[in-house]
């Protein structure tokens, strides 16, 4: 939920607001949440959804219309599901590219959840990019300390020399990101301005910020338990130390 509002903050502040077709890849659990996050700030009423396995897809199609009662059709390719849409979101754990720059109109807005999913060929599209996150992470690698590898920004590796072996090859950065564009605080402080015109092609990149995304759920998720009498206090000092770690 946290990373499916990500990208409708996204959508609520870069797309057209009049947007009501969208156009998703993927059709798993982060299609489920984009799409949700997205209903709530624009007027959808109609999606196209592909997947690569059929029976996922038309599973997607038939629930999240009947969880919204609006028009969701599984179709059989992804240039089909993308064509003419208003929204198009990459949903997928792809690590190539799953976006063709031919695919992309005027006035489209670009939401994405993996790095892998836009390459540099996409990016010379777009008129208008915002980082979610600020300038990136500054971490000292070595050799259980990684960046970039699959979907994670940096993560520590364990396991044995054997297994660590077996991981996929490190993720090429997004070619023509860049890494000073505007960020989300530059946007809603008004330092930049975002989408000025209805034709200009639009992308949030959806990555970054998670302190900010856990708290912002964690806070609704903690008024909701209190307010049905769920869970139980726990007591502030099990969280302090008087110790220098």
């Amino acid at each position: 939920m946290r990373v499916g509002g990500g990208a409708g903050i996204g959508v609520k502040h870069l797309s057209r607001e009049n947007s009501s077709i969208v156009g998703i890849l993927g059709s798993g659990g982060m299609a489920r949440t984009f799409l949700d996050a997205f209903l709530v700030v624009r007027p959808i009423k109609t999606v196209k959804v592909y997947s690569p396995t059929k029976d996922h897809r038309e599973r997607f199609a038939r629930e999240m219309s009947a969880k919204y009662n609006i028009d969701v059709f599984a179709v059989n390719s992804p240039e089909e599901a993308v064509h003419s849409v208003d929204i198009l979101s990459t949903c997928t754990d792809s690590m190539v590219p799953t976006v063709r720059p031919e695919w992309l109109e005027p006035g489209m807005h670009l939401a994405n959840l993996g790095p892998a999913e836009i390459d540099g060929s996409v990016m010379a599209q777009v008129d208008v990019v915002i980082r979610q996150g600020t300038s990136g992470l500054r971490v000292v690698k070595n050799d259980r300390v990684v960046v970039g590898v699959g979907h994670s920004p940096v993560a520590f590796v364990a396991g044995t020399d054997e297994e660590v072996k077996r991981l996929p090859e490190r993720t090429p950065p997004i070619s023509g990101f860049k890494a000073d564009s505007a960020n989300y605080s530059d946007l809603i402080s008004g330092k930049v301005a975002g989408r000025t015109t209805e034709d200009q092609i639009t992308f949030y990149h959806n990555m970054g910020n998670q302190g900010l995304q856990f708290s912002a759920v964690g806070s609704i998720v903690y008024e909701k338990a209190k307010q049905q009498r769920l869970g139980r206090e726990l007591p502030t000092e099990w969280f302090l130390q008087d110790i220098r770690d």
